[in-house]
């Protein structure tokens, strides 16, 4: 980075934004890069990120890795009130990202890594984020999930695919390689070498699941 971090982590942003195509306010913009610049400065003490990750790679393979996934949650239902599930989020990917973007959407994390939960909290506290709850245990041992009214459930990590038996029905966003035996698959995005987001590194395949009944 250049002397000022910050303008060139904000054009980051922007030009990314520009190419994925994906609307954001000013005030979520302003969010977002304080939500960066302090994940950078925690991973300097925490296991949040690689250590070697770029400025240019936290922008593009984690935040706006997280904003491709806006379609998916605002261009379907349009649900006026909705909730998302992210389960094993580690620093906020996607769901708080997502629950930055999207004032109106209820975000529950799961995360059972109690320094993980620290660094959310902290952010949660210092953007003012009235639309997310945390928990801090694993899935599986999470009470009340079934019970709530959970509208999509994302998760970057494979081994969290426990959700597709525990919400039966409920739509799922996943990240990455799998195979699905417990799911159907509604559709798919398989990062073409055109594609956009291929070209800032964002180069996971993002599939829409509905778990088989139980």
């Amino acid at each position: 980075m250049g002397d000022n971090p910050q303008k060139e982590m904000k054009q980051l942003f922007q030009s990314g934004l520009r190419k994925l195509n994906i609307p954001l306010d000013g005030i979520a913009l302003e969010k977002l890069l304080l939500y960066a610049g302090e994940l950078e400065k925690w991973s300097r003490r925490i296991n949040l990120i690689a250590r070697k990750t770029t400025t240019r790679d936290v922008v593009e393979k984690h935040f706006l890795d997280s904003l491709t996934l806006l379609p998916f949650v605002v261009g379907k239902d349009n649900l006026p009130s909705a909730t998302l599930l992210d389960v094993g989020t580690g620093a906020g990917f996607p769901g708080l990202v997502l629950a930055v973007a999207l004032p109106d959407l209820q975000v529950i994390l799961v995360e059972p890594r109690l320094k993980r939960v620290s660094f959310l909290r902290h952010i949660i506290r210092t953007l003012s984020l009235a639309n997310v709850e945390i928990i801090d245990q694993r899935l599986e041992s999470a009470p009340g999930l079934q019970e709530k009214k959970i509208d999509y459930v994302t998760s970057r990590a494979c081994s969290c695919l426990a959700q597709t038996t525990l919400h039966s029905g409920k739509e799922t966003v996943h990240y990455g390689n799998c195979s699905w035996k417990k799911a159907e698959i509604l559709s798919c995005r398989f990062p073409g070498p055109n594609a956009p987001y291929v070209s800032l590194g964002i180069r996971n395949k993002v599939y829409v699941l509905k778990p088989f009944s139980v």
